[in-house]
């Protein structure tokens, strides 16, 4: 009887052993994929410190173009500026201008009436004139 206890014994220990083998392989298998979860992790812990890295980036290149466009926007408003002041002179000037145009086409008319005054006294002065002469002769 002894050695049949022993042999169901020897057998038990050798089912519990399979059995543990068993559990290590499962343990085995679980640290495996833990270890590629923990890789994968990694990568995206990588990955998103990487993305956070671009993404200060975009935001430094955003803020150097939104200060050019800045800029860029004052320097059309000066620009405007200068232009609006220049029409504003141009337009003095051309007023003045008109006026003195004005003032030269009065003098013109003027002098053009006293032409045709003198003209019509020239001519009524000859005409004065060859009267007498054909009363003369």
């Amino acid at each position: 009887m002894s050695s049949e206890i022993l042999q169901k014994l020897l057998s038990a220990v050798e089912g519990i052993q399979q059995e543990i083998k068993g559990i290590n392989n499962r343990l085995d298998n679980l640290e495996n994929r833990f270890d590629s979860l923990e890789n994968k992790f990694d990568n995206l812990e990588n990955k998103f410190g990487n993305l956070e890295n671009k993404f200060g980036n975009l935001e430094n290149r955003f803020d150097k173009l939104e200060t050019k466009v800045d800029n860029n926007h004052q320097e059309v408003l000066e620009r405007f500026d200068r232009i609006e002041d220049k029409l504003i002179d141009l337009e003095g000037k051309n007023a003045a201008n008109h006026v003195a145009s004005n003032t030269r086409l009065d003098k013109i008319s003027e002098d053009i009436a006293f032409l045709t005054h003198k003209e019509f006294q020239t001519e009524k002065e000859v005409f004065s004139i060859k009267k007498k002469l054909e009363v003369i002769k």
